[in-house]
């Protein structure tokens, strides 16, 4: 479920769900006891039980305008990542609120705003040193590491 921090807000892509974290703790406990909420109410939607999510959530600071650009595309481009062929955006994603698209859409009318307005200079503008997104971008396959000893990043084709 990936999110972005911006400062303490966090964005993504389930509507009116913002909440303010003061530290890493505070945002892990929320994300997990938001899960295992989610997780319960599948499980009973479902006439189950067990696990539903494979992974826990983890946090890792965005530090540069290239972190923060292949974060929103994936965020933003998930279906893709799966292989889910699409003609415009991921319609389950955020994407109708966003404004750094390549190509102009029509603003998202008749809906409610969900994304919390960004602070930080890597979310305002620092991420658009590298370029707007294009509705047909597939997020990047992380590949082991590079020569820095940071991940390296592949687009799949």
């Amino acid at each position: 479920m990936p999110r972005l921090v911006d400062g303490d807000n966090l964005l993504g892509t389930w509507p009116g769900r913002s909440r303010a974290a003061e530290d890493k703790r505070a945002l892990s406990r929320g994300m997990q006891g938001l899960l295992v909420r989610i997780a319960r109410a599948l499980n009973a939607l479902w006439k189950r039980r067990g696990s539903v999510f494979a992974d826990r959530f983890h946090a890792r600071a965005l530090r540069t305008p290239r972190e923060v650009r292949a974060a929103l595309v994936y965020v933003l481009q998930n279906a893709r990542h799966h292989g889910i062929r699409l003609a415009s955006m991921d319609p389950f994603s955020s994407g109708a609120w966003f404004d750094g698209w390549r190509t102009k859409l029509a603003p998202a009318t008749g809906l409610p705003p969900i994304l919390a307005t960004p602070r930080t200079w890597l979310l305002v503008e620092g991420w658009l040193r590298h370029g707007r997104i294009g509705l047909e971008e597939r997020p990047a396959i992380l590949r082991g590491k590079g020569p820095s000893g940071s991940a390296s990043a592949h687009r799949s084709r």
